[in-house]
């Protein structure tokens, strides 16, 4: 089964088994509710279903309690573990809005046909995400701006782009 990564825990939190959750979905009051089944992938890609007893926001991580993990010691066993979610779980998106693990792997095109790299990371800025192109000799930081990104094929895993005109000379 394919999974998709919707957080890692950090650290322990407290004393009584609760655990500090960096959280990458864009659906945390959903996939992190009381009463939800959590899918943690071990070390060795086993997935492990605990269920939430409780959570809550502590300044920017979320802070778990799984029922049944209640001490400093139970917690530590999760902490760089995976917070995953089965593929086909994932919300449908309109068209022309893409997952993050969509992008990551697309090959890179000007509109010329010219072979700019592969995406091999993304951040988000607040206004908008910046892809990171890389290829054996240089690395490009290319805004998802519709005025930039002319086509996206997932099926053939590749993306035309108009580069704005400061990145023009590659």
């Amino acid at each position: 089964m394919d999974y998709i990564v919707i957080g890692n825990v950090k650290a322990v939190f407290g004393n009584k088994g609760e655990i500090k959750i960096n959280v990458s979905t864009d659906f945390p009051e959903e996939r992190f509710r009381i009463g939800e089944n959590l899918k943690i992938l071990d070390k060795k890609e086993k997935v492990i279903e605990k269920e939430i007893e409780n959570s809550w926001q502590h300044n920017k991580d979320l802070i778990i309690k799984l029922k049944n993990v209640d001490s400093i010691s139970q917690a530590e066993e999760f902490v760089n573990f995976k917070i995953v979610i089965n593929k086909d779980d994932i919300h449908p998106l309109p068209s022309d809005v893409y997952y993050i693990h969509q992008i990551i792997g697309l090959k890179v095109y000007k509109l010329s046909g010219d072979y700019l790299g592969e995406i091999t990371n993304c951040f988000q800025t607040g206004s908008n995400d910046v892809y990171i192109v890389e290829n054996s000799s240089k690395e490009i930081l290319l805004p998802a701006l519709k005025e930039v990104i002319k086509k996206v094929d997932l099926n053939k895993k590749e993306m035309i782009v108009d580069l704005p005109p400061e990145e023009r000379k590659y």
